[in-house]
């Protein structure tokens, strides 16, 4: 198991929340280009791809709403 975060290469402490490969497919979000079963990542970045990933969903929903 990767003891740095995948996507920000932070060191992962002894209390930190990390996120597998297998939990991005519960989610439902994307995991990072190129990432393994093994390797891990914090929940700052979760957040961060969480983010990215709604303004997406938004802006395709209002892309719709203009075109309908």
């Amino acid at each position: 198991m990767s003891k740095t975060c995948y996507v920000c290469r932070e060191v992962f402490g002894p209390m930190s929340l990390k996120t597998s490969r297998s939990r991005f497919k519960i989610m439902g979000l994307p995991a990072p280009e190129g990432m393994g079963e093994v390797d891990r990542v914090c929940a700052k970045c979760i957040k961060k791809i969480h983010a990215e990933q709604m303004k997406k969903i938004r802006l395709e929903q209002f892309k719709r709403r203009i075109i309908s």
